[in-house]
């Protein structure tokens, strides 16, 4: 189960109107995508407070990404993201770091805050 919330999510041209979307990538039956709603014009605290759930067979194949895209017209942009071995992934709160896409390198002071739950 995961719960997100957004933390200085920044685009330096204009303002941003973020939703996360939710990869896990592995075995083919554990390869799922889903996304969070849009939380328009706030960049810089959006909350989103959903709960996505999903049953994993071999955890130790799979990864989790968390993409921040930016709503645009004709076509969503990929603010940031970041990604965790399940394996490595530890119950309760935490910080995941957003890296820039294009370069790799993390991008300072943006990170979704998440609650994990494993059974």
């Amino acid at each position: 189960k995961i719960r997100i919330r957004g933390k200085t999510l920044l685009k330096l041209v204009d303002i941003v109107d973020p939703y996360v979307q939710v990869f896990l990538t592995g075995y083919e039956e554990d390869t799922k995508k889903c996304s969070t709603n849009v939380v328009y014009d706030n960049g810089w605290d959006p909350t989103w407070n959903e709960l996505f759930s999903f049953t994993i067979k071999y955890p130790e194949l799979c990864f989790l990404t968390l993409r921040v895209m930016d709503k645009e017209k004709p076509k969503d942009v990929i603010v940031a993201e970041g990604s965790i071995a399940l394996t490595s992934l530890m119950q309760g709160y935490r910080v995941v770091p957003l890296y820039n896409v294009e370069t790799g390198t993390p991008i300072v002071g943006a990170s979704l805050f998440c609650w994990f739950a494993m059974h």
